[in-house]
C-alpha cells in the first residue's frame, strides 16, 4: 500500500459517522446488558475448559494412536494458554484430572462430555445473542467448530 492510498483511506474516514456509531454502540450495551454477559462468558468459557480438555486428554491417552497429537496438544496448551511460571502444574493437574477421568466409566465419562458439550453451546448461544443472529448452525457444525 503506498503512502497515495493510504491518505485517500484515511480520509474517507472523515465521512464515517463515528457519533452515530458510538450512540447505537453504548444503545446496545445498555439493551443487551454487555457488561453482564461479558463476565458471564469469561466465567463460562474459564469454567468449560476444564472439562473440555479433560474429554480431549482422557480419548487422547485412551488410544495410543493418539499419543503424538496428546504431547502436541500439551505442549500447544503450556505455551499458549498458560503463563509460562504456571504451566507445569497446570498441565499436572489437568493430567491427574484426565487419569482419574479415564477412570469413571461410561456413565462419568459421559455426564463429563455432556457438561463440557452444554457449556460450549451455552456460550454459543450468548455470542449468538450479542450479534443478533437469527437463524443458528446445525447442531453438529456448531460442537465440531469450538
Amino acid at each position: 500500500m503506498n503512502i497515495y492510498t493510504w491518505w485517500r483511506s484515511l480520509l474517507t474516514l472523515r465521512h464515517f459517522p463515528w457519533l452515530e456509531t458510538a450512540r447505537t454502540l453504548r444503545a446496545r450495551f445498555r439493551e443487551d446488558h454487555l457488561g453482564l454477559t461479558a463476565s458471564s462468558l469469561t466465567f463460562t468459557t474459564v469454567i468449560s475448559l476444564v472439562p473440555l480438555f479433560t474429554v480431549l486428554l482422557a480419548v487422547f491417552s485412551a488410544f495410543p494412536a493418539f499419543s503424538k497429537l496428546q504431547g502436541a496438544m500439551q505442549q500447544w496448551l503450556s505455551d499458549s494458554l498458560f503463563p509460562e511460571s504456571i504451566a507445569r502444574q497446570v498441565m499436572g493437574y489437568l493430567n491427574q484430572f484426565s487419569a482419574k477421568a479415564s477412570r469413571v466409566g461410561a456413565v462419568g465419562f459421559g455426564f463429563l462430555l455432556v457438561s463440557a458439550l452444554s457449556l460450549v453451546l451455552t456460550i454459543d448461544t450468548t455470542l449468538n445473542g450479542i450479534w443478533r443472529v437469527r437463524r443458528t448452525r446445525p447442531l453438529a457444525q456448531r460442537v465440531l467448530m469450538y
